[in-house]
């Protein structure tokens, strides 16, 4: 876990679900090592070579935003899940 070691580390590690939002694949292992996760969604922010990393983007991440585009689409992921459960 990126935050493992940090200040921050205590606050978050009993929670079970994790909102991942990055701008690289590498960041999509930043939850790892929380053992008690149930829901994990991930954002990606694909800002250059859009075209060229699109389809590896969406493969991995739940919503990939491109450019400086809205978080219309992580508001309403986050809303479906709340709702769902």
């Amino acid at each position: 876990v990126a935050l493992r070691g940090t200040p921050h580390y205590h606050k978050i590690a009993g929670r079970d679900n994790v909102l991942l939002l990055g701008d690289s694949l590498g960041d999509l292992r930043m939850a790892d090592g929380l053992s008690e996760r149930n829901v994990t969604l991930t954002v990606g922010f694909l800002n250059d070579k859009i075209e060229e990393r699109r389809e590896q983007y969406l493969a991995e991440f739940d919503v990939v935003i491109e450019g400086d585009g809205p978080m219309t689409d992580v508001n309403n992921l986050i809303l479906r899940q709340i709702l769902d459960q």
